[in-house]
C-alpha cells in the first residue's frame, strides 16, 4: 500500500512539473480566437483581433495574466504601479495583460469588456488580451482564479514567472530583470 501511495504521489508530482513553466523555455503557443487583443481604430473605437503568443516576440514583456475577478485583478496592483513608475523604454518593453474570461463571476462579461476597452483607450502603449475561452491557462499550466506575473524577453522565451502575489524582492528582482533585457535589446541595437 505504501509502495502504491508513493508512486501515486511521484506521479502528481510529475504532472505539475510537466505542465508547468520553465526559465528559458520559448512559451508555449497558443491563440486567442474568441475576443482577442483588443486595439483601438482610426475612429477612437476599440475591436478585437485574434492573438496569439508569438506576438510577444520583438521587445521585453511583462505578461500579467489574471482571472477576470476583481480579487484577482488587485493582486499585483502594487506591482503593476512599480513597473509603471519604472518608466520604461517603449521601444524596448511593453506590458501585456491577459484576462482569463472564461474564470469570472457569472454576469460580469459585459462589465469586463467595457472595463478593458476602457482602459485600452487610455493605455495605448500597452495591451490588452480577452481570453473568453481560458486557452492561454491552459497552455501555460496557470492557475485557476489568480493573477501571474511572467517576464519573457525578446525571443519570447520565459525569464521568469510567479504565481499569487508579489513581494517587495519579486518586484525589485522583476524589474532588475527587464532592466538587463532591455540594456541586451538597446546593446544589440546599436543605439546604446
Amino acid at each position: 500500500m505504501r509502495l502504491i501511495l508513493l508512486l501515486l504521489s511521484a506521479l502528481l508530482l510529475f504532472n505539475v512539473s510537466a505542465g508547468g513553466l520553465l526559465a528559458k523555455q520559448v512559451l508555449p503557443k497558443v491563440e486567442v480566437s474568441n475576443k482577442g487583443q483588443l486595439t483601438i481604430t482610426a475612429k477612437n473605437d476599440v475591436k478585437y483581433q485574434d492573438w496569439n503568443s508569438t506576438m510577444l516576440t520583438g521587445k521585453a514583456r511583462l505578461v500579467l495574466h489574471i482571472a477576470s475577478k476583481k480579487s484577482a485583478n488587485d493582486i499585483n496592483l502594487e506591482a503593476m504601479q512599480a513597473v509603471t513608475d519604472a518608466k520604461l523604454d517603449p521601444h524596448y518593453f511593453q506590458t501585456t495583460t491577459i484576462v482569463n474570461g472564461s474564470d469570472s463571476v457569472w454576469g460580469t462579461a459585459k462589465f469586463i469588456r467595457k472595463l478593458l476597452e476602457e482602459r485600452t483607450l487610455q493605455e495605448p502603449g500597452a495591451r490588452f488580451v480577452l481570453d473568453n475561452r481560458g486557452r492561454v491557462r491552459k497552455a501555460w499550466g496557470l492557475q485557476t482564479g489568480d493573477s501571474a506575473i511572467l517576464i519573457v524577453d525578446a525571443n519570447n522565451q520565459l525569464l521568469w514567472h510567479k504565481e499569487g502575489k508579489l513581494d517587495v524582492l519579486d518586484i525589485e528582482g522583476i524589474l532588475e530583470i527587464i532592466r538587463a533585457e532591455i540594456t541586451r535589446l538597446t546593446k544589440a541595437s546599436g543605439t546604446s
